[in-house]
C-alpha cells in the first residue's frame, strides 16, 4: 500500500462531502484551478485556508494532513 497524498485526501473529502471543486473553491473564494492543482499534488493551501477547509469537508486537519496524533494524558 502506498502512501497517500494529501491531494487524494482532498478530493476524497470532497466527493464524500458531495461537492465539486467549483463550490469549495467559491465557498474559499478562490478559483477553481487552485483545488484542482491541490488535488494534482501542484501546489497546496496556504495556511490560512486549512481550517475554513475542514470546516468545509467536515474533517479534521489531522485527516487532511493525514497526522496521527498521540494522545498525551
Amino acid at each position: 500500500m502506498g502512501v497517500v497524498t494529501f491531494g487524494e485526501k482532498l478530493q476524497s473529502f470532497r466527493i464524500k462531502s458531495k461537492l465539486t471543486q467549483k463550490e469549495v473553491a467559491s465557498i474559499l473564494k478562490i478559483s477553481r484551478q487552485s483545488i484542482s492543482k491541490w488535488e494534482n499534488n501542484q501546489s497546496l493551501p496556504t495556511i490560512d485556508l486549512l481550517v475554513p477547509l475542514t470546516d468545509i469537508l467536515n474533517c479534521t486537519l489531522d485527516d487532511l494532513l493525514g497526522i496521527k496524533s498521540k494522545r498525551i494524558i
